[in-house]
Parts: structure tokens; sequence; C-alpha cells
């Protein structure tokens, strides 16, 4: 009996032996970044049958579990990449709005001043100084619009370099996930390995601000982990890189990609949602191409608009006038391995759009334009002539010349 008392005193013993070490290790890492706090669980020895009855042998350790909430986890890291969304999106569109809206550079202060100096002219048309205050404020702003387009351009710039300094965070984290996943498979036959599981849900955290992430545990105890819209970023031990390609249509833009196999590349820079990265997606499409857009058309328009009005006018010599402006041209960018056979040309400044269009080739005589934005497309028949103009859409009109379409 007294053998039997000794070891069950040995044995709750050693048992809160094991929980003070867990308690001093909740202590030590208070301040660790995604640790959870952990508990023993404590559970009676196997008893031993004497006299007809079963008597008890003391306490054992069962295990040592995480305080953990796999429905918290998952809310934490849906605000995180909230958060980091709406976060980098302001900050971003704050750069436009401050850029327009400066009384300084902005664009309003360069019109007010050229409208001055026009009414200027008005006031006293003979007037050789207030003439050239008018070509002086019209110079400046000329180069207030040049401005402003190259602070978008600038903007464009820190934003595709962010986006592949992120897209190098991402591909990061997704390694060290991979990693993490083999440790703890090889761990886990020798119990739950709690440290390596929260150093995993703190990686998966770090990775939702850059984008939206969804983990889902295998029976091995591995996580794979998908982005945005379902593409895999995590297997088991293997990560698949994304990276950083042009953009088919303009290859100055930076588009993010996803490798498929044989050294192929995916863009899916419209499948990324959240985070960070598709925070500076969306900023880019939803702002920053819009905003640029904006500004040509406005440009476009008020010179089409002054000019027209401009050429009722005479000179000091009598002469009817000429264009004040010289009139921004509509751009047309080939598709990657595409000829140049395609200009577009103002028809009706008042009809423009700050859309974007896209121009397909569908075979023999037949083309279909689409507006990215609104989705309406046109169709195109050339009937075989070359070159063919089109009728206007939304203020502009193509020329297309014969060549390799493709």
């Amino acid at each position: 009996m007294a053998g039997g008392m000794l070891g069950i005193g040995v044995s709750g013993l050693l048992a809160y032996q094991r929980a003070l070490q867990v308690v001093s290790h909740n202590i030590s890492n208070s301040t660790t970044e995604g640790y959870s706090r952990q508990r023993v669980e404590l559970g009676t020895q196997t008893p031993t049958f004497q006299g007809g009855s079963y008597v008890g042998t003391g306490v054992l350790v069962k295990n040592i579990e995480r305080v953990y909430d796999s429905f918290i986890v998952g809310q934490v890291r849906d605000y995180t990449t909230a958060y980091n969304h709406a976060e980098t999106y302001s900050r971003n569109a704050g750069l436009i709005d401050e850029t327009l809206a400066d009384p300084e550079i902005g664009l309003m202060p360069a019109m007010n001043d050229f409208f001055s100096a026009v009414q200027g002219v008005a006031n006293d048309p003979a007037s050789v100084p207030a003439r050239q205050a008018m070509l002086t404020q019209g110079e400046t702003l000329v180069d207030r619009y040049r401005y402003l387009d190259q602070r978008f351009e600038d903007i464009r710039d820190q934003v595709d370099e962010q986006i592949a300094n992120n897209v190098a965070e991402v591909n990061s984290l997704g390694q060290s996930i991979a990693d993490i996943n083999r440790q703890i498979v090889l761990a886990t036959g020798n119990g739950v390995p709690n440290d390596l599981l929260d150093a995993r849900d703190q990686l998966l955290t770090e990775l939702s601000e850059y984008i939206s992430v969804d983990a889902y545990e295998q029976d091995n105890g591995a996580m794979n982990v998908f982005m945005g819209q379902g593409q895999i970023l995590v297997v088991n031990f293997d990560a698949r890189a994304i990276s950083t390609t042009p953009n088919k249509y303009d290859i100055s833009q930076v588009e993010v990609g996803l490798q498929i196999g044989g050294g192929n590349v995916s863009e899916i820079s419209n499948q990324i949602s959240g985070g960070k990265l598709g925070a500076l997606l969306d900023f880019r499409s939803q702002i920053l191409d819009v905003a640029q857009n904006e500004l040509g058309a406005l440009a476009m328009g008020m010179a089409d608009t002054f000019n027209a009005q401009h050429m009722l006018g005479m000179d000091l010599n009598g002469d009817l006038g000429q264009a004040f402006f010289n009139s921004p041209s509509l751009q047309v960018l080939p598709g990657t391995g595409a000829p140049s056979t395609v200009v577009a040309s103002l028809v009706d400044s008042n009809n423009l759009t700050a859309d974007e269009y896209m121009l397909r080739f569908d075979g023999g005589n037949n083309y279909t334009l689409t507006n990215q934005t609104t989705g309406a497309t046109t169709a195109i028949d050339t009937g075989g002539a070359s070159p063919y103009s089109t009728p206007e859409v939304d203020g502009f009109s193509l020329t297309l010349t014969a060549g390799a379409a493709v």
C-alpha cells in the first residue's frame, strides 16, 4: 500500500511538474506574436484490480493542447485581409486626390488663369500684351496637363514596384508555409506540435496581409492554401510561385502571373482579391487608369472645343484663326505579336468616354470592338476594303489597314 501511495504521489508530482513547465512556457511567450496559450489535459492512469475492486493508480498527462478557436483565427485572417486592402487602397487613392486638389499644382488654377487671359483678349482684342498673356497661359496650361500625366505615370511606376515587392513577399511566405507543413507532418507522429501549428497560423495571417487566402488542413496535418479565386498556392510541401509579367497589351504595365507548368505563365491579376496586392491592382484599374483616361479625355475635349471656337475668330491681319492647341491623339496599343495596323481618330470629343476598348480580329473581314467597362460590343465588317474607316463609336473612329491581323 505504501508503494501504491508513493506511486500515486509521484505521478501527481510528475504531472504537475509538466503543468508548471507549460505555465512557464506560456509566460515566456506572452509577447510572442501568434502564440496560442497552452494547457495541460490531465487524466487518470489505468486502475488495477485488487480485492474485487479497481484501485486508482494516480494521474497522468493526456495531452498538451492549444487554447485555440479555428473560427476566430479564420475571422482574424479575413479582417486582416480587409484592413490591409482598405488601408492600401485609401493611401494610394489619396495620392491622386492630393495631386488634383493641390492649389499649386492642380489643373483648376492653371485653367482659371488661362480663361482669365482669354477674357483679357476678348475685352481688348487689339492688345498685343493681352494676346501674349493668353499664349503664355496656354503654354502653362499645356505644361500642367503634361505634369499631371507624368505624375500619374510616376504613381503607376510606384504601384508596379509595390506589386513586385508584394509578389516576392507572397512567394516567400508560401514557401515558408510549405516548409513548415513538412515539419508538422514529421512531428505529428510523436504528438501535436503546438508551437509549429502556431507558427504556421502566424504565417497564414501574414500572408493574408497581401492576398485573400483560404486554408484547408489535410488528414496528414499539412495545410493547403488557395488564393484569390481558387488558385493553388501551397499543396502539402510544395509552393507554387507567382510572378510579375508584362501586360500583353501594354508591356510597360506589370501584371501578376502564375506558373502553370512547362514554363508558361498565366496572367491572374483580375483573379487576385483582398490584401495589399489586391488593393494595388484595384487602385490601378479603378482609380489610376480612370483618372489618367479622364485627364486625357478632358485635354482632348478642351483642345477640340476651343480650337473650333478659335478658328471662327480673326487675327490682327484680318485672317481667320487657326487651331490654338495641338490636339492630343488617341492611343492604340497592339497586343503582343500583333502588327500595328489600327489608327484611332477623334470624331466628336463630346462623346468620348474614359473607358478602354478591346479590338479583336474574328477572321475574314470581321472585327469586334468591346468596351472593357460596359461590355458593349460593336461589330465591324470591312467588306474587304483597306484602309477601312469605321463609323463613329463613342466619339472616335478606327482606321483598319490590311495586314497580318491575329
